[in-house]
C-alpha cells in the first residue's frame, strides 16, 4: 500500500520542478551552443566575403584598350643592353610577353606560385646564382609576371641580377 502523506504532492511538485529546471537548463544550453555555433559561422562568412572584397579591391587592374610599353632586357655577362617599343591590349605583363614572344624570346616556368621567368632574347638565367629582377618604371616589381598590370608609357626593364 501506497502511503500518501501531506507532503507528498509538494514533494511531487519539487521533483518535478527540479526535472524541468534541469531539462530546461540543458535546453537552453543547447540553445545557446547553438546560438554561439551559428554566430561563430556568421562572423567567419562575413570576414571571408570581407577579405576577398578587399583583395579584389586591391588587386592591381591593367589598363582596357591599346597601349604603348617600353620592355628592356638587360645581360651585362652576354652584352645584351635590348629596348623597344610595343603596342598591346594586354592586361597583365605575362599576356604582353607571351604576345611578343617571338622577338621577345621568352622562356618560363610554371611554379606554385606562378610563371617565373627564366629567360629573354636567347639567354636562359642560371637560377642557382642569378635570376631576372623586373622594375617597373625604375622601381622593384613586388609580385610576378602575371599579376603586373600593364599600364601606358610604362617602361618594364628585365636585368639579370646575381644572389
Amino acid at each position: 500500500m501506497l502511503l500518501l502523506s501531506p507532503c507528498t504532492p509538494f514533494l511531487f511538485v519539487t521533483i518535478l520542478g527540479l526535472f524541468l529546471n534541469n531539462h530546461l537548463y540543458k535546453l537552453y544550453n543547447k540553445e545557446e551552443k547553438m546560438n554561439k555555433k551559428i554566430t561563430a559561422v556568421l562572423v567567419v562568412l562575413l570576414l571571408a566575403v570581407g577579405g576577398f572584397l578587399v583583395y579584389r579591391s586591391l588587386t592591381p587592374q591593367g589598363e582596357e584598350g591599346s597601349k604603348e610599353v617600353t620592355i628592356n632586357i638587360i645581360v651585362e655577362s652576354e652584352n645584351i643592353d635590348y629596348s623597344e617599343t610595343f603596342r598591346s591590349d594586354e592586361l597583365f605583363l605575362e599576356g604582353l610577353l607571351i604576345e611578343h614572344n617571338d622577338e621577345l624570346q621568352v622562356v618560363t616556368e610554371e611554379t606554385q606560385y606562378g610563371p617565373m621567368l627564366m629567360g629573354l632574347k636567347g639567354y636562359t638565367a642560371d637560377m642557382s646564382k642569378e635570376f631576372f629582377s623586373i622594375k617597373i618604371n625604375g622601381e622593384d616589381a613586388m609580385v610576378g609576371i602575371k599579376e603586373i598590370p600593364v599600364n601606358d608609357k610604362d617602361e618594364y626593364t628585365f636585368e639579370v641580377t646575381g644572389f
